[in-house]
């Protein structure tokens, strides 16, 4: 096989994937949803789509070793769903889907695609449910299931069957059709590269590729001081309990061998705040990928990785605990490894981003739009480096996605956007600044509607790294046309009118989580979310006073942060700096970034 056919067929394998990608999003309209693709054999992924979730295509290989063990036989023309979280897969609104490619009586590869439905039954709409305490109160659990035989014929008592637990069975039927058709976009693809170049030099390629991968990630851990790293990481409360859930990776390199050990994390979180094994092994991939970009996709890159996860813990859930924050936790699960490899390669890694899924769900119904949900996940603030600044309301090392027109949510929703923008000062100190979250704030213009809530980073903010400052928490605010107010910084409530209700937030004593479901809205009432930032890189009284400098012009800090953060004193009505006093300032040995760190120290007990 001469370099140019392997070049070419690896790109057919690649093709393949973007094709599932693009052929989904096409047929679905309105919203695009979060997609991922992958052509797999047995077990491996072999290329996954350009667009795809890095996620959600992480986990395909488990999914397909789950589907294969559990299935006696495939013929051609199969297609088979599913969305068991404990076998590969995430939470029930992510559904699974594989479709064998033959070749003689051999499936030699799969086409894969993973899709999150906006509905898939259960308490509350969106996939996201803060108070539940049990699986099958989050939606309908789909075992592997033939959707699709040999006769070309979808099941369509199972469509219906799906359709009838959900909210919008429209939609559902639509995406349902839309992901298989990706499936048979990608298998004539990949039908195509073999009947160009014949099943064995195509299998060869793979094998190939897989080799390539592996050894490209085996040099970079090599490319890493030997050692055992550890970090540790507490998320907020699960939704149910008002506790921290605490997160310990320990990575171990040891040549070009790596071993991520999750023990001595938490056990099983009471609310569904947990994931199921597999999506922790998933991120801990992504994790890798992200600090190594070069190594390609391919699953054979991770056989010198060992991934060590408690029986009984909220990374390794196990039926029937509900596990709706799944992605949540294995966003925080990939940032944590990165983390811990940071202290073995600062240049590779970054500080600590937001990491957190954001997410809002408007679910209501109103005059001349009729029933309605709006699902966003909003973007944050990512962890600065040594190449610098991090990136403003961006995705985490884990996820993907985008922001509709505003124009668009107007159009859909009874909403009026009220605000939308970079959140000023939101990105933690450092010589690189981390990057700043977002501002999203509407308003409900007729009916009624229930707001459901799911984030973290609440209590504590993203990391520095290099005695860089913690980004600033997220916060959310709810305010009532009555006048109640209802604050989520500190999880506090502000009553401005003591006549008013809180009835919708009986689940909660006291204070209001960014885990919330059930919070009734109506015409005037107004939500604010305030998204996190990325922490800094580097101590902040190393920044360059021409960056502060910029940073005051753009709004990015105010004058008082420039002084409190970087040690810079600006001449009241002038950017011009006041050189005796920065100078003086900065010649104190603590800034903020240490004080955090003396703080974080005590609450964790080590001094």
């Amino acid at each position: 096989m001469t370099p140019l056919i392997f070049t070419r067929i690896s790109e057919g394998f690649q093709a393949a994937a973007d094709g599932m990608d693009a052929t989904v999003e096409g047929l679905v309209k309105d919203a695009r949803p979060a997609v991922a693709s992958g052509v797999c054999r047995a077990g491996d992924l072999v290329a996954q789509g350009a667009r795809s979730q890095p996620l959600l295509a992480a986990t395909l290989p488990f999914a397909l070793r789950d589907l294969v063990k559990r299935t006696p036989g495939f013929a051609p023309g199969d297609v088979f769903i599913g969305n068991d979280p404990y076998a590969g897969g995430s939470s029930l609104a992510d559904l699974r889907m594989f479709a064998p490619l033959f070749v003689g009586d051999e499936a030699l590869f799969f086409a894969g695609s993973a899709v999150r439905y906006p509905d898939m039954g259960g308490r509350a709409a969106g996939g996201f449910s803060p108070g539940a305490t049990d699986v099958r109160q989050e939606g309908v659990r789909v075992p592997w299931t033939r959707l699709r035989d040999r006769s070309g014929e979808m099941d369509e008592a199972l469509v219906e069957l799906l359709a009838a637990n959900a909210r919008f069975p429209g939609r559902l039927r639509a995406l349902l059709r839309a992901q298989v058709a990706g499936l048979d976009a990608g298998l004539e693809r990949l039908r195509g590269l073999i009947e160009r170049y014949g099943a064995e030099v195509v299998r060869e390629a793979e094998v190939e590729m897989g080799r390539r991968a592996g050894a490209a990630m085996g040099a970079g851990i090599a490319d890493l001081p030997d050692g055992w790293y550890a970090f540790e990481d507490v998320l907020d409360g699960d939704g149910v309990r008002d506790r921290g859930v605490r997160l310990i990776v320990g990575a171990e390199v040891a040549g070009d061998r790596l071993r991520l050990s999750f023990e001595g994390s938490d056990g099983p979180c009471v609310g569904p705040l947990n994931c199921g094994g597999g999506l922790t092994e998933a991120a801990c991939r992504v994790a890798l990928r992200h600090l190594f970009p070069e190594v390609a996709g391919h699953t054979a890159a991770f056989e010198g990785v060992e991934v060590v996860l408690p029986e009984a813990s909220f990374v390794n859930a196990l039926a029937p605990q509900p596990v709706s924050g799944a992605t949540e936790v294995a966003g925080r699960v990939a940032e944590a490894v990165i983390a811990a490899l940071a202290q073995a390669d600062p240049a590779r890694a970054g500080a600590g981003s937001f990491a957190s899924a954001c997410h809002v769900s408007l679910h209501g119904r109103a005059e001349g739009f009729g029933d309605y949900l709006m699902a966003l996940s909003l973007g944050g603030g990512l962890g600065a480096c040594i190449r610098g600044d991090g990136l403003t309301n961006g995705s985490g090392a884990s996820t993907g996605g985008e922001m509709p027109s505003l124009e668009g949510l107007e159009e859909r929703y009874p909403i009026r956007v009220l605000e939308y923008a970079v959140r000023p000062g939101s990105g933690g100190a450092g010589r690189y600044r981390g990057g700043m979250g977002a501002v999203f704030a509407f308003e409900v213009l007729r009916g009624e509607a229930v707001l459901t809530l799911f984030g973290d980073r609440g209590r504590r903010g993203a990391q520095g790294l290099r005695r860089g400052a913690r980004g600033a928490r997220a916060r959310v605010e709810i305010v009532k046309s009555s006048g109640f107010k209802i604050q989520d910084s500190r999880f506090k409530i502000e009553t401005l009118n003591l006549e008013s209700s809180i009835l919708n937030l009986e689940s909660h004593d006291d204070f209001t989580s960014l885990k919330s479901e059930g919070v009734m809205l109506g015409a005037g009432d107004r939500v604010r979310v305030e998204t996190p930032g990325g922490g800094g890189y580097g101590h902040p009284y190393e920044r360059a006073i021409r960056l502060v400098t910029r940073d005051v012009a753009e709004g990015a800090l105010t004058r008082r942060e420039a002084a409190v953060q970087h040690g810079v004193i600006f001449f009241e009505g002038s950017l011009d700096y006041d050189s005796p006093k920065t100078f003086q300032l900065r010649s104190y040995p603590l800034s903020v970034a240490d004080i955090e760190g003396i703080l974080d120290e005590l609450e964790e007990g080590r001094v």
